[in-house]
């Protein structure tokens, strides 16, 4: 049947053909149980098969789509021909009946869930061309070694692109996914991203070595490696709080964290904190002390490596010296070294009117233990009367027992005396006595000091 032209005579007789203005139609073949249709262009079939012996009706190109009973669709083009000459076919796709694509090529046979084939070689194995048209996938082999697979946003116009394909080994038929950018400077790809065959992702690097630089992410373990600057960057906006948190069996033991805004904090989620050398623990920190985790072999400082100042609210214990003391008298608490104004008492009160020409005394206090010195120059005694003493010290003796002598009493410029000058640390005040050479001591008053008598004292007693 022809619309709009009469159709052709020469059809072969198993087809039942609907011509469309002498280009186009619509043909049905019936041969047994082998049926088909096939819509075309230019084309009308002079032979018993779907494609061979088909010929052109005019002088230009042809197409022409089958569809076959087995389930398959096929799609053919030929270049331009003369008008009555054969016509060579070329497949374009076919779609078989298991539903798997060829573009190019005949699906491929036993391939498992294969959905596409595309007959497309690219010219290089890294650097592909960087194709003028639009976003493609381009499947295919450049080689029987290399087969390839890219999906690609290509280059357009001297702007940047996107090409990602697949490489199938050479030797092991195992294949990397390879991601590329097109840098339009240079007019060449670069690689900045691969899933290697073995599933690490590698970023800025080709291969899974830690000592190149780049990125290489496995299920296991990452790398980050850079030459000359700063592998890992981790920034917390807003807020201060934690930057990384570790976890172990899903359990988190620490963490590294920001304070102010520009602190860093090193946080254990347990009691402790170990630091260690060597793949050992040294050290141990908990909420109220720093100490080794084993006794006795670790030090602080070195003998040319020395720490500068310990600031102490506490005490420094001691390990045992061997004698009858115990643990809590092993503590030094206590270190000071300071001055101090001493006074002349007369029982027990600053004398009426006293005047000095000079009145110092220095200290130095090492837990309960005072030492010191003391200079008075008098230039008036006063008049208060009573026993001789000496007071103003910055510490009291301790009245259970920490009495003691002074070492060194020195007193010129008395008025009487007679024996010898002892005296001893008694609370607030050192007090003084004679002792005659009938070995009888006598409490010294005001009449024995003067007004120009000079008292010179070096004493140790206990405090409290």
């Amino acid at each position: 049947v022809g619309i709009g032209v009469t159709p052709e005579t020469d059809w072969y007789s198993n087809y039942d053909v609907l011509q469309i203005n002498g280009g186009s139609a619509l043909a049905a073949y019936t041969s047994g149980s082998v049926l088909g249709t096939v819509i075309s262009t230019n084309q009308r079939t002079t032979g018993n098969t779907f494609v061979n012996g088909n010929k052109y009706i005019i002088s230009a190109p042809a197409s022409l789509y089958l569809q076959e009973n087995t389930g398959a669709h096929i799609f053919y083009t030929a270049s331009s021909g003369t008008a009555d000459a054969t016509i060579s076919w070329n497949e374009r796709l076919k779609i078989d009946s298991s539903g798997n694509v060829g573009i190019g090529v005949t699906p491929s046979v036993g391939a498992v869930n294969a959905k596409l084939d595309v007959a497309h070689a690219l010219t290089d194995a890294y650097t592909p061309t960087a194709y003028n048209e639009d976003p493609v996938i381009k499947l295919g082999n450049n080689n029987v070694e290399n087969n390839y697979v890219g999906i690609g946003f290509n280059h357009q116009g001297g702007t940047e692109g996107f090409l990602g394909w697949v490489r199938r080994s050479a030797t092991t038929d195992i294949a990397d996914f390879v991601f590329q950018g097109y840098d339009g400077t240079s007019n060449t790809y670069k690689e900045y991203m691969r899933i290697d065959n073995s599933g690490a992702v590698l970023v800025g690097k080709t291969t899974d070595v830690f000592g190149t630089a780049g990125i290489a992410l496995r299920g296991t373990v990452a790398d980050f490696t850079r030459n000359g600057g700063t592998p890992i960057n981790v920034n917390r906006l807003t807020n201060d709080g934690s930057l990384i948190t570790l976890h172990k069996d899903g359990t988190a033991v620490g963490s590294l964290g920001s304070v102010a805004g520009a602190y860093l904090t090193v946080q254990s989620a347990g009691g402790n904190l170990r630091l260690g050398a060597n793949n050992t623990d040294y050290w141990s920190m908990d909420e109220y002390r720093i100490y080794p985790v084993t006794d006795a072999v670790d030090d602080i400082g070195l003998a040319s490596n020395r720490v500068k100042d310990l600031y102490l609210s506490g005490g420094v214990v001691f390990g045992d010296a061997g004698g009858s003391g115990t643990s809590t008298s092993n503590s030094l608490d206590s270190y000071e070294e300071g001055t101090f104004t001493p006074a002349l008492y007369f029982g027990s009160v600053i004398s009426s009117g006293v005047a000095y020409g000079n009145a110092v005394g220095t200290y130095t206090k090492i837990g309960n233990r005072v030492t010191y010195s003391l200079y008075l120059l008098l230039t008036n005694k006063g008049t208060t009367t009573g026993q001789f003493m000496v007071g103003g010290f910055p510490f009291n003796a301790n009245s259970g027992g920490g009495a003691y002598n002074v070492a060194c009493p020195s007193i010129m410029n008395l008025i009487t005396h007679t024996g010898q000058i002892s005296c001893y640390q008694d609370g607030a005040y050192v007090r003084f006595y004679s002792t005659a050479t009938t070995g009888v001591r006598a409490i010294m008053n005001e009449t024995n000091i003067s007004n120009t008598s000079e008292i010179m004292l070096l004493g140790t007693y206990m405090t409290t």
